[in-house]
C-alpha cells in the first residue's frame, strides 16, 4: 500500500484489525471512524509518514504497538477520553478537540429489529400478529358484531360461524366506556412484565455505561486522587465492569451498589476500594454526569444528590418512565385513531392520567432540599416517586380504577363482561396492528438518525400486540367454557393460537429470533413421542395432566379441553429438521390431528385430519409434517401400515351436511365393557364433520365425545350422534346392556406362586450391558424388560438362562432392566412378581495407559453411539479429578498428555458422551487407571 496517503474510516467500522495498515509508508492522515472501538496489534506499524489520526470517544482499546515507529504522529481527540490516556501513556503528542461531555447514545433497537426482519420466521410472526383472520377472538367479533370494522371480516370466519346465529345474540348489547377502560388497564397490567423487561434492558445498559465511563475518566483519576495504589486500582477495575454493573441493576438481593461490588470482588467491609466506590457514587461529579447523560428531566433541572444506596432507585424511576412512555404513545394512537367510541374515550382518559406524570414527579425529585436529606429519607422519597408512576402503581399497589385486573378480568365468570372483553380486545388488537405496521414502515423509510425512534416503537408494539392477542383468546375460551357452546373446533383452534403465541415469546427470549416453526395439535387419549431425523426419541408428551415446557428448540403444551373433556397436546417443531411424531394410545378413542405453519405474509396455513380410530396400545406415525399433505399412518402390532390418513388443507368453501351414517343401528354391551362407535357426516366434502354424542340415560350407558360407549348398568337406551352445526340432524343407535354370567369354576389344587427373580448385578462395557439374576425354583423361563431413561417399559427378551446381554445400547442413555419368571401350566403362562426398581447402568469404556518421552498416552475402546469423550486426570486415586481434554469425535480413541512431570503418578478416567437434542449427555466413567513417570537416574 505504498501509494496510500490518506484514509477515511467509514462510520460503520468498529475495529481495525491486527497489522491492517502495517508498512503503509506514504500514509499521512487518518480521519473518520466515529464508531471505532478498537485498534489492533501493529495496525499502523512502520507508517513513518503518518502525521495525524482522529480518535473519537467511542475508542476503548488500542494495542501498545499499534503506532510503533510512527515518530511524526499526533493523536487528535477529546479531553478526558481514552484517546488522551493512551497518547499520554505511549508518549505520543495529543491535540484536544475540546472537552468531552458524556452524551450517551440511545439504546440501539435497530439491531434487534433488523434481526427480526431478516429472519424469515420472525418476520412471518410479525405479519401473523397483524392478521385478524388468524385469531379466533377477532374472527368471532368480526363476523357477528355489527359495530366492528367491515374490512376486518375475513373468509375464514365464515367457515367457523356460518349458520350459528346464536353467536350474533351475544354481541347485541353495548360495551360501556367503564368496561373498555377496565380492559385497557388490564392489558397494561398484562404487558407490564415484558414491557418492563425491555425498558430495564435499555436503562441498565445506559446506567452502567455512565457510571463506568465517569469513574474511568482520566485513567481512574478519581481513584488516584482518593489515594488508591496501583494494585488497588487494578482490583477496582476488575470489579467495575459494564457487565458487573449491569448485573447489579437487575439483581433482586442488593439495593446498595457498594455492598454488591464488595460481595462480587470479595473485599473486606473496611476496604479502601469500597470506600472509594462509596465516595465516588455520592460525588457531585457523578450526579452531574448522570443528569446530563440521561437527559433526566426538563432543561434547567438536575439530580441534586445520589449515593450507592440510591442509584437503583433512580434506575427504577427511569425504567418505569420509559415503559410508561410506550404506554402513553399506545394510548395516544388509540385515542386519535380508534373508531369505536368506548375504547377511544377510555384511551383518552387514561392518556390524560399517564401523560405528564413523569415530568411532574421529577420536578418533585429535583428539589434542592435533597442536599439536607439523610440517605434513608432520600431512599424513601425515591421509592415513593417510583410507586407514583403509572406502571409503578400497577406493580407496587393497584391502579386508580381497579386491582389485579389482568388475572381478574379475563377470568371473570360474568358472561356479559367476557363479551365486552372479546369486543374490546378485538378492536385494540386491530389498532395495535396498525400502530406496529406504521412504525415498521416508518423505520424502513426514515433517515438513519430517526431509525432507532421507530425501531423502539415497533418492538414495544409487537409485544403489546402479542399480549393483547393472547388475552383475546383467553376470553374466547372462558366464554365457550361458561356457556357450554358446542364449539369444540373453535376452542381447539384458540388453544393452537395461544400455544403459537407462547412459543413465539419463549423462543424470542431464548434465541433472539424464531426461525420457521410448525405447530401440531393432537386431540385424543394418546401420549406423543417426538423423534429426530436419525430416529432417536428425544421427547415424550404425556396425556392425562396439564404440562408445558421445552427440549431445546421444541416447545410443547398439554391443555385440558373442557368442551371435549380431553387433553390436547400441542407441539411446536422447528422446520427443516426432519422431526416426526408417534402417538401411542392410552385408551380407546379417535385422534384428531391439526398442523399449521405461518407463511411469509403472516397467514396461518392449517391442515387437518380427524376421526382416526385407536384402541389402547395403537400407534399412529406422523411424518412429512412440513409438506403439503402430512401423513398419519395407523400401524398394526407388527409396525406395518394398517391405514393411512392424509392431513389436508382446511376447507374454505362452506358445504352443509345432509345426513348422518352409522356402521350399526344397535349394539349389545356387558356392564363395564367399552366399544367405539363410528358415525359419518354426509356428504364426504361437508365443511364441518364434528359430531356431538349424547346418551338418553347416563345411568345405563355413558358416551364420550369420541363415541366411546360404556355399559354402566343392565338396561336398554339409545345414544345419539348429532351434527355440531345443527342438532336437529341426528342418528340414534339402540344400546342394550346385560350382566355378564359368571361361570362356576371347579376347585383345583393351587400351584405354588413363583418368587420374584433376585437381580444379581449389572455389568456395563463399551458396547453392551449384561444383567444377571438368581435362578427361580419351578420357573420354565424368564422375560426381560427394559426402559430407556424415563420412558415406558418395553419387553426385549425371553430366555431360559439367568443372564441377558443387551447390545442395542448407545452412550449417554440410562438403561434399566427388570426380570419376571414364568411357568407354563396347561398351555398358559403364569408370571412371578418382580423387582420394580430394577438395575440401571450406562455404557462406559476401557482405558489403557503408556508412557513415552515424558508423555502419557491415554487409549480407550470405542463406545457404541458416543459423540465424543471427556478425559479426566488426578494426582491421587481419590483426589480431585479435573477435565483436561474434550474429544469431539466418537472415532478418536487416543490422547497424548504432555503436561506431566517426571517422578509423579497420574490417575486417568475417560467418560463417553452423546449429543442428544444438542446437549452433551455423559455415559458412565471408565475404571480409573494409574501410571507413574519415573525420574531419570543420574
Amino acid at each position: 500500500c505504498s501509494s496510500l496517503t490518506e484514509i477515511e474510516i467509514p462510520d460503520s467500522v468498529e475495529e481495525i484489525g491486527d497489522s491492517a495498515f502495517q508498512n503503509c509508508g506514504s500514509l499521512t492522515e487518518v480521519t473518520g471512524g466515529r464508531r471505532l472501538k478498537k485498534i489492533g496489534y501493529e495496525a499502523f506499524e512502520y507508517c513513518r509518514k503518518l502525521e495525524s489520526i482522529t480518535l473519537y470517544p467511542t475508542i476503548t482499546s488500542i494495542s501498545g504497538f499499534a503506532f510503533d515507529e510512527c515518530q511524526f504522529l499526533t493523536i487528535y481527540g477529546y479531553t478526558g477520553t481514552y484517546a488522551e490516556t493512551y497518547a499520554s501513556g505511549q508518549n505520543i503528542p495529543f491535540r484536544s478537540l475540546g472537552e468531552y461531555t458524556s452524551k450517551y447514545e440511545e439504546y440501539d433497537y435497530t439491531e434487534n429489529l433488523n434481526r427480526w426482519i431478516q429472519d424469515e420466521g420472525t418476520a412471518s410472526a410479525m405479519a401473523y400478529l397483524t392478521r385478524d383472520g388468524n385469531f379466533m377472538n377477532s374472527m368471532l367479533v368480526a363476523q357477528w358484531d355489527d359495530s366492528f370494522i367491515d374490512s376486518v371480516v375475513e373468509t375464514m370466519s365464515n367457515m367457523y360461524f356460518r349458520g350459528k346465529d346464536g353467536w350474533k345474540q351475544i354481541f347485541s348489547g353495548e360495551t360501556s366506556q367503564n368496561q373498555a377502560r377496565e380492559v385497557l388497564i388490564a392489558l397494561l397490567d398484562s404487558y407490564s412484565g415484558t414491557v418492563l423487561d425491555l425498558s430495564q434492558a435499555e436503562t441498565t445498559k445506559k446506567f452502567a455505561k455512565i457510571y463506568l465511563d465517569t469513574f474511568k475518566q482520566g485513567d481512574w483519576a478519581y481513584a488516584v486522587a482518593y489515594g488508591l495504589s496501583n494494585d488497588e486500582i487494578k482490583k477496582l477495575a476488575s470489579v467495575c465492569t459494564e457487565d458487573t454493573l449491569s448485573a447489579f441493576f437487575v439483581d433482586k438481593k442488593y439495593d446498595d451498589l457498594a455492598d454488591y461490588l464488595q460481595n462480587v470482588g470479595h473485599f473486606a467491609g473496611d476496604s479502601k476500594v469500597i470506600k472509594c466506590i462509596k465516595s465516588f457514587s455520592s460525588s457531585k461529579n457523578f450526579a452531574k454526569t448522570l443528569s446530563d447523560g440521561l437527559d433526566f428531566i426538563s432543561d434547567g433541572l438536575s439530580i441534586i444528590k445520589v449515593g450507592t444506596d440510591t442509584i437503583k432507585r433512580y434506575y427504577d424511576i427511569v425504567a418505569l418512565a420509559k415503559a410508561d412512555e410506550m404506554y402513553s404513545e399506545m394510548l395516544l394512537y388509540l385515542k386519535n385513531n380508534c373508531e369505536y367510541d368506548p375504547i377511544c374515550e377510555a384511551a383518552k382518559e387514561l392518556y390524560g392520567v399517564i401523560h405528564g406524570t413523569y415530568e411532574n414527579q421529577m420536578m418533585y425529585l429535583s428539589n434542592a432540599a435533597f442536599d439536607e436529606l439523610s440517605d434513608v429519607a432520600l431512599d424513601s422519597m425515591l421509592t415513593s416517586v417510583a410507586s407514583a408512576l403509572p406502571l409503578g402503581i400497577v406493580i407496587y399497589k393497584s391502579y386508580k380504577y381497579s386491582t389485579g385486573l389482568a388475572n381478574i378480568l379475563f377470568n371473570t365468570g360474568d358472561t356479559q363482561k367476557q363479551v365486552d372483553n372479546m369486543r374490546c380486545v378485538a378492536y385494540i388488537g386491530y389498532y395495535l396492528s396498525n400502530w406496529m405496521q406504521y412504525n415498521k414502515k416508518m423505520y424502513q423509510q426514515s433517515k438513519a438518525s430517526e431509525k432507532n425512534y421507530y425501531a423502539k416503537r415497533t418492538v414495544f408494539a409487537f409485544y403489546m400486540l402479542m399480549k393483547s392477542r393472547t388475552a383475546g383468546e383467553k376470553s374466547v375460551r372462558k366464554y365457550l367454557d361458561m356457556t357450554k357452546k358446542s364449539s369444540k373446533k373453535e376452542y381447539t383452534y384458540s388453544l393452537q393460537v395461544t400455544s403459537t403465541l407462547e412459543a413465539i415469546e419463549k423462543c424470542l427470549k431464548a434465541r433472539g429470533v424464531l426461525g420457521k416453526y410448525s405447530n401440531s395439535v393432537i386431540s385424543c387419549p394418546v401420549n406423543v413421542e417426538v423423534y429426530d431425523k436419525s430416529g432417536n426419541k428425544i421427547l415424550t408428551v404425556y396425556d392425562g395432566k396439564e404440562s408445558s415446557g421445552n427440549i431445546g428448540d421444541i416447545y410443547y403444551n398439554v391443555t385440558y379441553h373442557p368442551l371435549d373433556q380431553d387433553y390436547v397436546k400441542i407441539i411446536n417443531l422447528p422446520q427443516n429438521n426432519g422431526y416426526t411424531l408417534r402417538c401411542i394410545a392410552t385408551d380407546m378413542g379417535k385422534v384428531d390431528y391439526f398442523v399449521s405453519d405461518i407463511s411469509a405474509d403472516g397467514t396461518a396455513k392449517r391442515k387437518e385430519t380427524d376421526d382416526i380410530p385407536v384402541f389402547k396400545g395403537s400407534t399412529i406415525a406422523i411424518t412429512n409434517i412440513e409438506e403439503d399433505k402430512p401423513s398419519c399412518k395407523l400401524l398394526d402390532e407388527k409396525g406395518s401400515v394398517k391405514e393411512e390418513y392424509a392431513a389436508k388443507p382446511e376447507k374454505t368453501e362452506y358445504i352443509e351436511a345432509t345426513g348422518i351414517k352409522t356402521e350399526i343401528d344397535d349394539v349389545n354391551l356387558k356392564i363395564g365393557e367399552k366399544i367405539l362407535l363410528n358415525a359419518q357426516i354426509l356428504p364426504d366434502n361437508v365443511a364441518t364433520k364434528n359430531i356431538i354424542w349424547s346418551s338418553a340415560d347416563d345411568a345405563i350407558v355413558k358416551i364420550n365425545s369420541d363415541g366411546v360407549v360404556e355399559g354402566m348398568t343392565a338396561g336398554e337406551t339409545t345414544v345419539r350422534a348429532a351434527w355440531v352445526e345443527n342438532r336437529d340432524l341426528f342418528k340414534e343407535i339402540k344400546v342394550t346392556v346385560v350382566k355378564e354370567e359368571i361361570p362356576v369354576t371347579p376347585t383345583v389344587t393351587p400351584i405354588p406362586q413363583l418368587s420374584a427373580p433376585k437381580l444379581s448385578k449389572l455389568t456395563a462395557s463399551n458396547n453392551s450391558i449384561t444383567v444377571t439374576w438368581k435362578k427361580v425354583f419351578g420357573a420354565n423361563g424368564y422375560q426381560v424388560y427394559r426402559k430407556i431413561d424415563a420412558d415406558k417399559w418395553i419387553f426385549v427378551k425371553t430366555t431360559k438362562g439367568t443372564s441377558y446381554k443387551d447390545t442395542k445400547v448407545k452412550a449417554g442413555y440410562k438403561y434399566t432392566y427388570i426380570v419376571k419368571a414364568y411357568r407354563t401350566v396347561n398351555g398358559k403362562k403364569t408370571y412371578s412378581s418382580y423387582n420394580k426398581k430394577g438395575l440401571s447402568g450406562k455404557l462406559n469404556t476401557t482405558v489403557s495407559l503408556k508412557t513415552k518421552n515424558n508423555t502419557v498416552s491415554v487409549n480407550w475402546k470405542k463406545t457404541n453411539g458416543a459423540s465424543g469423550y471427556y478425559i479426566y486426570r488426578a494426582t491421587s486415586k481419590r483426589g480431585k479429578y479435573s477435565k483436561i481434554k474434550t474429544i469431539t469425535s466418537g472415532k478418536t480413541l487416543k490422547y497424548t498428555d504432555k503436561k506431566v512431570k517426571k517422578g509423579k503418578t497420574y490417575y486417568y478416567k475417560v467418560v463417553p458422551f452423546r449429543k442428544i437434542s444438542g446437549k452433551a449427555v455423559k455415559g458412565a466413567g471408565s475404571v480409573v487407571k494409574s501410571i507413574a513417570l519415573k525420574k531419570k537416574r543420574l
